[in-house]
C-alpha cells in the first residue's frame, strides 16, 4: 500500500470513529503511525475530533504524540469552544497551557478581534 493510500485509509477510519464519539480509538489509530503519517493524520482529524467530541479531545490530550499534536488540539479546541462553550474555564485554562507560544498569540488575538466584532 502506498503512504498515501494508507494515510487516507487511517483518515476515513478515523472519521468514522470521531462519529461514532471513539476518541480513545482515534489515537490509539494515529500512534500505530510514524513519522509524517501520523503528523498529516493527527492534524486531519483533530479539527473534526474537537467539534464532534470535544470532551473526549480535551480528555485524551496528554497522549498526543507531540507536542505539535497537542497544540494543535488546543487551537482546535479554544476555537471551538469560542461557539460551542463546552469547555469550563478551568478547562479552557488547560487547553491553553498546550499552546506553542505562537499558537497562543496567533489564538489570543483571534479572541480579541472575535470581541471587537460582538461589541
Amino acid at each position: 500500500m502506498r503512504v498515501e493510500e494508507k494515510d487516507a485509509a487511517y483518515c476515513l477510519i478515523g472519521y468514522a470513529t470521531i462519529w461514532k464519539h471513539e476518541g480513545d480509538r482515534v489515537t490509539q489509530l494515529g500512534l500505530q503511525l510514524e513519522g509524517e503519517v501520523q503528523q498529516r493524520y493527527f492534524r486531519k482529524v483533530i479539527g473534526e475530533c474537537a467539534n464532534v467530541i470535544p470532551s473526549n479531545l480535551f480528555r485524551l490530550l496528554d497522549k498526543l504524540p507531540s507536542k505539535k499534536a497537542r497544540s494543535q488540539a488546543a487551537v482546535a479546541l479554544a476555537r471551538g469552544h469560542d461557539w460551542q462553550h463546552v469547555l469550563s474555564d478551568t478547562e479552557l485554562e488547560t487547553v491553553m497551557s498546550y499552546l506553542y507560544e505562537n499558537d497562543a498569540k496567533q489564538l489570543k488575538q483571534r479572541m480579541r478581534d472575535i470581541e471587537k466584532q460582538s461589541q
